[in-house]
């Protein structure tokens, strides 16, 4: 009874922190609270879910570092699977994670689709299952969402597709002079 009563109390504290920003996660794990594995792989399944979600709202964006952010999409991706997790929500993740990708980056989001299946390509090559299987959901997931694939996996007609970014000069703000003191 006294687990019951931890898990209890642990799932008000969770609840309540993620209603600052996780819902998703609440209702992707809410029913490994109520299921009948032990407490600690409850837990465990929740905090896992919990730091995904708040690495999905934030990868990506305008002014962001891409490479840093491929590097750790292209991770993710792979790591997803390790995670025990029912598979729907492996794949939840990772279809979160691409969304918010697209979503984040108007101009070049088709190249940033090209280089995350460039990199996990490289590592499916190197004999990563983890990539081989991470690389075949993005497939599935490009062509479900009704993007060409092949216009992705193709270096030549992504460079093509890139928007140019216009780059504004700014001026300086002037300056009121200084008076001299007297």
């Amino acid at each position: 009874m006294l687990l019951g009563q931890h898990v209890a109390w642990l799932r008000t504290i969770v609840l309540k922190t993620v209603l600052n920003g996780f819902i998703y996660s609440v209702r992707l794990f809410s029913l490994s609270l109520t299921s009948h594995a032990g407490a600690e792989d409850c837990i465990g399944r929740l905090l896992r879910g919990l730091i995904v979600a708040a690495l999905i709202q934030f990868i990506g964006g305008l002014n962001a570092h891409m490479p840093s952010h491929i590097a750790v999409s292209v991770d993710t991706m792979r790591g997803v699977w390790r995670l025990n997790l029912p598979s729907w929500q492996q794949s939840r993740a990772i279809s979160r994670l691409l969304a918010q990708l697209v979503r984040s980056r108007p101009d070049d989001w088709k190249a940033v689709l090209h280089i995350i299946d460039a990199e996990l390509t490289r590592y499916a090559g190197a004999g990563d299952h983890l990539a081989q299987r991470a690389r075949d959901y993005l497939a599935g997931w490009i062509k479900g969402h009704f993007y060409d694939l092949a216009e992705i996996q193709s270096k030549e007609r992504i460079i093509a597709s890139v928007k140019p970014q216009r780059r504004t000069k700014r001026t300086k703000a002037s300056r009121p002079k200084k008076v001299g003191r007297s």
